[in-house]
């Protein structure tokens, strides 16, 4: 067989070898399907033979690799590894070993190569193998651990955990974080059915059971919550989302379970705030409305449907405008614009009573927002003041009544009182010494004073001005 020049990328170590050119024929072979080959000493892995693609592989030439140590492209705690594996390989005669490393690389994602070795069976032993590129296989492998990782972690962070149980089994399969929910060891591996049980609360226990006998088909969801054994510590909230999937024929269980103690805690303690609430509310003697941004009555306690002359249910539901009259109307709709604005203030003001009288109203208000600043409703606590407007009006009124009675003249005063005593004018002229004319030129003097036509305003405002409020 005549020999063939070697390509300039094997190293020749033709005095080591009984047919190098065999031997490079060989590795050319496999170059031709990407498949990298060498030859390494058994004595300290120096390189005796490479065909281009493990130089490839490697990141090197033939001259930087002529009698180097393979080991020495490996990263540095792999380096260890590969010489023992070729020690053994030269001690042992092992017919076969594999190894798959990442050889040194100046990017980010390393080369993995698959390592198959062989002991040479000639005059002139050495290691041979052959060096598969599975960087591909490498990196999903890598991606699907950290996909399952990444999983977990959100399973763990959500309190999740999923199961399988085979159609008929007693024993399945759980996640970790099935163990870390209900305070499992693990290492005491998947709790049957009957063991479960144990771990829950007993009066959920026949509702389990009768989940587990149902008769589910695929695309059917079954959702059921249970506690915990409050025998094993504090009692904890589940829920479980169980269907049917078809494993290879075979119907199996899967579903999640999470734990929703804490949102169970959080209902409750807003149930608890709303019924804290509610006892606040009803039982307060202010109104309290709560009106949508619209102008919608949304809530209303009893006194402040008392106050304007209605049942509750009577109130919610409709317009707050409908309580507002003609002329107080624009006031109120500035008002309202004030609290969409995100005002609060205290302010009077007036609204209708069922049987149409005015009621007056000292109200507290404030705009109510949502998560994200909007506003959504106005809240207010109202007290009825109409009592105390009647008495302010009668002391107003008192208080113009005697400030225009100071307009008249001693005489004009003692005119009047007769007057709205409902004496006639002889009368008043005898009592007060005067003639008859006289007493009409007084009376007619004071009427002018105080801009009234007739007796009755005169009463009206001597009773005013002798009223007194204690």
């Amino acid at each position: 067989m005549n020999d063939r020049p070697h390509s300039s990328h094997h190293l020749d170590i033709a005095n080591t070898l009984r047919s190098p050119h065999l031997e490079a024929q060989f590795g050319d072979q496999l170059d031709t399907f990407g498949v990298g080959y060498f030859r390494v000493s058994a004595d300290n892995s120096a390189i005796e033979e490479a065909n281009d693609t493990l130089l490839t592989l490697i990141g090197v030439d033939s001259s930087e690799a002529s009698h180097v140590p393979l080991s020495r492209f490996l990263q540095s705690d792999d380096q260890r590894i590969f010489r023992e594996t070729i020690l053994k390989l030269n001690d042992d005669g092992a017919a076969a070993e594999r190894l798959d490393l990442p050889v040194v690389s100046t990017t980010d994602q390393p080369t993995w190569l698959r390592f198959k070795f062989a002991v040479h069976s000639g005059s002139h032993r050495g290691i041979h193998a052959i060096a598969l590129d599975i960087t591909a296989r490498k990196n999903l492998e890598h991606q699907h651990v950290q996909t399952i990782q990444k999983f977990e972690v959100a399973q763990s962070r959500a309190m999740i955990g999923s199961w399988e149980l085979p159609q008929g089994a007693t024993r399945g399969w759980w996640s970790r974080q099935m163990f870390d929910l209900h305070s499992l060891n693990p290492d005491h591996g998947i709790p049957t059915v009957d063991q479960f049980m144990d771990q829950v609360h007993p009066e959920d226990r026949p509702r389990l059971a009768e989940a587990q006998a149902a008769d589910l088909r695929p695309n059917d969801v079954l959702r059921i919550e249970f506690r915990s054994n409050p025998s094993l510590g504090p009692i904890r909230y589940f829920v479980s989302n169980v269907y049917i999937e078809n494993v290879n024929g075979q119907p199996r269980r899967q579903g999640t379970t999470q734990d929703i103690t804490q949102q169970k805690q959080i209902v409750e303690a807003l149930d608890e705030s709303e019924r804290r609430y509610r006892e606040i509310v009803e039982s307060a003697s202010e109104g309290i409305v709560v009106a949508s941004s619209k102008g919608i009555i949304a809530e209303i306690n009893e006194p402040g449907a008392k106050m304007l002359g209605f049942e509750v249910d009577e109130i919610v539901g409709r317009s707050m405008w409908d309580f507002i009259d003609d002329e107080s109307r624009p006031e109120a709709a500035k008002k309202f614009q004030r609290r969409a604005k995100g005002i609060s203030e205290v302010h009077e003001t007036k609204l209708l009573h069922r049987s149409g009288r005015t009621v007056w109203l000292l109200v507290s208000s404030c705009p109510m927002l949502d998560s994200e600043g909007n506003f959504i409703a106005v809240r207010a606590t109202m007290i009825d003041i109409t009592d105390r407007k009647k008495i302010e009006e009668i002391s107003r009124n008192s208080m113009i009544a005697r400030a225009r009675l100071e307009m008249l003249s001693p005489r004009e005063r003692s005119v009047l009182k007769h007057v709205v005593a409902g004496r006639m004018n002889k009368v008043i002229a005898n009592r007060l010494d005067i003639s008859e004319k006289s007493v009409e030129r007084h009376r007619s003097n004071l009427m002018k004073k105080l801009s009234v036509k007739s007796v009755a305003e005169l009463v009206r405002i001597a009773v005013a001005a002798e009223t007194v409020i204690r």
